[in-house]
């Protein structure tokens, strides 16, 4: 009897994604992604206070390279644009908890409005 050969879990290759499914997979990853942030900003302070040629270092290349001057601004909105969706986003989850907008409709709305929301308010930052 010859066996056929199937996947193990077709459930990521038959389902659509959801927008509801892929927020809450960008909502935990933004986490993780401020959380590994945080931790090398920590390190990169720990640097400056113990080390001063890092501290040197970057202001080296800081002011006399444009092309880190753009990298540092596209860092900056983006870490800025990350963590705005984050804490709106976890506005919406506490308003489910509390029972609000649950229902289908709310839950795309709110989701759109957020993501909009907190780029419009990265720009925003950026402008000024």
């Amino acid at each position: 009897m010859k066996r056929k050969i199937r996947p193990l879990s077709p459930h990521l290759l038959i389902y659509k994604p959801q927008l509801t499914s892929i927020f809450s997979i960008f909502h935990r990853i933004s986490a993780f992604f401020l959380f590994v942030c945080l931790i090398l900003f920590l390190i990169l302070l720990y640097g400056n206070d113990f080390y001063l040629s890092f501290f040197v270092f970057y202001l080296f290349y800081y002011y006399y390279f444009s092309f880190f001057k753009i990298l540092f601004y596209f860092v900056s909105y983006f870490l800025f644009f990350i963590f705005l969706f984050h804490m709106i986003n976890g506005l919406r989850h506490l308003s489910w908890d509390f029972g609000f907008g649950l229902q289908i409709k709310n839950v795309y709305t709110t989701g759109i409005f957020v993501f909009f929301l907190s780029f419009l308010i990265a720009i925003i930052f950026i402008l000024i």
